[in-house]
């Protein structure tokens, strides 16, 4: 018997993702905002990805959370600066594009595309598949895994 193909919503993976993610979007935000700007404005994307690994590199296996090679700055008169970059998830069978948002006092992500190898899991599979990616992908104090 075939099982039917199921997606899980994209609300859901972006209130996962964002809650696997939030201690890099915290650790993102304490950086000089004039030198993140700079960066983007400059098109330096290899200064943004260093950023963005360094970033990562207390929470995440390397590799596991990657500059999408796309960042924007929203400036207004009337709020601070909004930085918006573009970001991937990957790890065990699963793959996440995303934009992360930051802000002066938040940060939010906004999920374009999930894909999982096995095409043919179920909506709870799915949702399975992902809360298992993002704590084998997690680490701990020292660089030891989290499990």
């Amino acid at each position: 018997m075939k099982v039917p193909t199921a997606k899980i919503s994209k609300s859901w993976i972006e209130r996962t993702l964002a809650r696997g993610i939030a201690d890099v979007a915290s650790e993102m935000r304490l950086v000089d905002l004039g030198n993140l700007v700079e960066m983007i404005q400059s098109d330096r994307a290899t200064n943004i990805a260093d950023f963005v690994n360094s970033s990562t590199e207390l929470y995440f296996r390397p590799g596991t959370l990657r500059y999408g090679l796309l960042a924007n700055i929203d400036i207004r008169w009337e709020t601070r600066p909004t930085v918006l970059l573009d970001m991937e998830f990957r790890n065990a069978s699963v793959t996440v594009f995303f934009k992360m948002t930051l802000g002066h006092a938040f940060a939010g992500v906004e999920v374009f595309d999930a894909h999982f190898e096995d095409e043919h899991l179920t909506s709870d599979g799915q949702t399975l598949c992902l809360t298992r990616a993002i704590e084998d992908a997690r680490l701990v104090r020292g660089g030891r895994p989290a499990r």
